[in-house]
């Protein structure tokens, strides 16, 4: 005989509520499915637990007693869910964090937030640039990161999702001298660039276009494009929340891996853990922003 927590909470709910339309309410199921798990029960215990008629479910004779130690299992279940939260929010220890900054303004400072309400023991020290620290060589702990993936065989890599690029320029400029709506249009555009590896969208798809001028970080290259300096390719989860830029159109070639990377000695450290999947899931969160959809 195969039972489990979840067929005990579907017969005391009915029991409870004499129906299953009333169970499938609190268990937050439809009422198809609550009848379909009592009569896969009855059929795995041997008997009937309820009596079906116009009036509900009721209890059966030999049912009846089973009421008292269901609810005592459901106490036994609620106190050690309670002790694992207890025990979460108990976590302590700290944990060194890498990104760039675009990844750290837009993604990661809610995140850490949020993560110190749930696990306020535990400090997050976080370390933005572009130079990517040596996670093998232990320069940090955990690192989320764009772009090529690191080889080493210590190093554990969590796929997340990837991170669209389009080119950007300002109102006043797409005003002045019109918004291009794809490569064939740059021509006479004064393009703006960074020396960011996945920057080089100018080389990759029409190399022959001469470049204004360029910039070494992309936070500046966005501001660049703000004061009207031309046109230029950008992170949609830089570019898309920047009110003062204009969306010109997508560099599909350019679409970056995202991913989180850690030592895979961290596995074994509970509140780095519980890091991991807090930011695995605030970032798959924001993805519509990162892949340029939202």
């Amino acid at each position: 005989m195969a039972l489990d927590w979840s067929d005990l909470r579907h017969f005391l709910a009915v029991a409870r509520h004499g129906s299953t339309l009333g169970a499938a309410r609190e268990l937050g199921v439809n009422q198809t499915t609550c009848a379909r798990r009592i009569a896969a029960l009855e059929e795995e215990l041997g008997f009937t637990l309820f009596e079906r008629g116009r009036e509900g479910y009721r209890l059966s004779g030999r049912a009846a007693p089973l009421v008292v130690s269901a609810e005592r299992v459901e106490r036994e279940v609620k106190a050690f869910l309670a002790d694992v939260a207890g025990a979460e929010r108990r976590l302590s220890g700290t944990i060194r964090m890498t990104t760039n900054e675009p990844l750290a303004n837009t993604v990661a400072a809610r995140a850490v937030r949020d993560f110190r309400d749930a696990y306020p023991r535990v400090r997050v020290e976080l370390t933005v640039g572009d130079h990517p620290l040596d996670i093998a060589r232990g320069e940090a702990d955990v690192a989320l990161r764009v772009g090529s993936k690191p080889t080493d065989p210590c190093l554990v890599i969590r796929p997340l999702t990837h991170a669209a690029w389009a080119t950007y320029c300002s109102h006043d400029y797409a005003a002045k001298f019109g918004a291009p709506a794809g490569v064939a249009d740059l021509a006479g555009h004064a393009l703006v660039t960074s020396e960011a590896a996945a920057a080089d969208w100018v080389a990759a798809i029409a190399p022959d276009l001469e470049i204004a001028c360029r910039s070494n970080s992309l936070p500046n290259l966005s501001a660049m494009l703000i004061a009207g300096s031309g046109i230029g390719g950008l992170p949609c989860i830089i570019g898309d929340v920047e009110p003062g830029l204009r969306r010109c159109f997508d560099l599909p070639e350019i679409r970056p891996p995202v991913f989180l990377v850690y030592h895979e000695r961290m596995k074994a450290e509970p509140h780095v853990r519980a890091f991991l999947d807090f930011l695995g899931a605030h970032v798959l969160a924001k993805r519509n922003l990162l892949t340029g959809t939202g």
